[in-house]
């Protein structure tokens, strides 16, 4: 249903690819434990060299503003994280994966890798090639046990070896629990401006995940996130 119905939406085409050029087989999926979490890298490949700029968005986001300048970006872009490290916390002293990673070209101490958020991310075809992908998937194999959070960690990985930073314009990809973080809890003259959202994301949005426990339990996040609907919603004249 959810396919036809984007179908009939004037303008939007829907291409539906398997990933299958992908062995998946040894590889460690992570927290969300879905190998789907893998099919974003086809993004990498050569599937889409019609277009200039591919942006990925997770399922869990909802666009509020257009955001037509991300297709004219010329650089991989994603926005930061803002917590925890790439690698499991269990790892950060390990030896073995300490020289791996300098043999490797990486001079940062384990747990100084931060990482980007996978939610929302731009490729432009310049790193759509043989070269970017193979070097993706090797990433992610040799250091996929050792990953905290899979795809999102190899991606982060990958950027380090391109020399990619990570945005902090928030406002590409405003992930749920900033509302209860320190971007609203800033003096009035430096706070983040919710209007400011061009995509929401309900990142931790999970019925098994702690941040979800805890939200149920907290009466102000629940009213700072009423308080973000409410403005949405008048901005759009409902």
């Amino acid at each position: 249903k959810t396919i036809s119905f984007l179908n009939s939406i004037n303008k939007l085409h829907i291409r539906q690819y398997q990933a299958n050029f992908l062995n998946l087989e040894d590889i460690d999926l992570g927290p969300v434990g879905s190998k789907k979490v893998f099919f974003r890298y086809i993004l990498w490949t050569n599937q889409f060299d019609q277009y200039d700029a591919m942006v990925h968005l997770d399922v869990d986001t909802i666009i509020t503003k257009p955001f037509d300048e991300l297709f004219l970006k010329e650089h991989f872009f994603a926005v930061d994280n803002f917590g925890g490290s790439l690698f499991l916390e269990n790892h950060h002293g390990s030896k073995v994966l300490s020289e791996s990673l300098l043999s490797d070209g990486f001079s940062k101490q384990i747990n100084k890798f931060e990482m980007l958020n996978a939610g929302v991310f731009v490729v432009p075809k310049k790193y759509r090639c043989t070269e970017q992908f193979e070097l993706l998937w090797s990433l992610t194999k040799k250091y996929n046990k050792y990953f905290s959070q899979a795809d999102q960690s190899a991606i982060s990985l990958w950027c380090y070896k391109n020399n990619i930073t990570f945005s902090s314009e928030i406002k590409y990809n405003f992930q749920l629990p900033f509302i209860d973080r320190f971007f609203l809890n800033e003096p009035e003259q430096t706070k983040f401006d919710l209007s400011e959202i061009m995509i929401f994301h309900f990142a931790f949005w999970k019925c098994e995940s702690p941040f979800y426990k805890k939200m149920l339990e907290g009466a102000s996040f629940l009213h700072r996130l009423n308080e973000y609907r409410i403005d949405v919603l008048s901005q759009k004249g409902h």
